[in-house]
């Protein structure tokens, strides 16, 4: 009976271990229908916007026309050309036309467009998302709230 009972403890502590050294899911992407997470913040920011996780910015298109409400496409900061080489240019430059709060962002790129999106949101909170589409040049194109 002792053994059965050691045999049990061990077992018991043995699965106890397994499920502790697992490291909780957590959904980074808040733009589910066709965006990745970029790296998380131990990720350089100095890399280049080409290295960003890839995004499309036609599919993005297509499912921001169904949107009636939380578009922006006109009366942005950013309209002058300015550097866009590195993922923290490109955030930089999206943080000018910021305004929600926030304390996460993530960046993606389009090679074909040369688009860079950059999206900041809080951690937890569905509705306090902002996303901010730069052309080649630096220039905002289009923003779009709570993805």
């Amino acid at each position: 009976m002792k053994k059965i009972i050691a045999l049990m403890l061990v077992l018991v502590f043995a699965f106890a271990f397994v499920g502790c050294n697992k490291e909780p899911a957590h959904d980074h992407n808040h733009d589910h229908n066709h965006t990745t997470e970029i790296a998380s913040n131990t990720e350089p920011v100095t890399k280049s916007v080409e290295k960003a996780p890839a995004f499309s910015y036609a599919e993005d298109e297509k499912a921001i026309s169904k949107q009636t409400t939380g578009v922006k496409t006109e009366g942005f900061k950013n309209t002058k050309k300015a550097s866009i080489g590195t993922v923290e240019e490109a955030i930089t430059l999206a943080q000018k036309e910021k305004n929600i709060e926030s304390d996460s962002v993530n960046m993606f790129y389009d090679a074909e467009t040369k688009i860079c999106k950059v999206i900041f949101y809080t951690e937890g909170a569905q509705d306090e998302v902002q996303s901010v589409y730069l052309d080649k040049d630096g220039k905002t194109i289009l923003i779009v709230y709570g993805e």
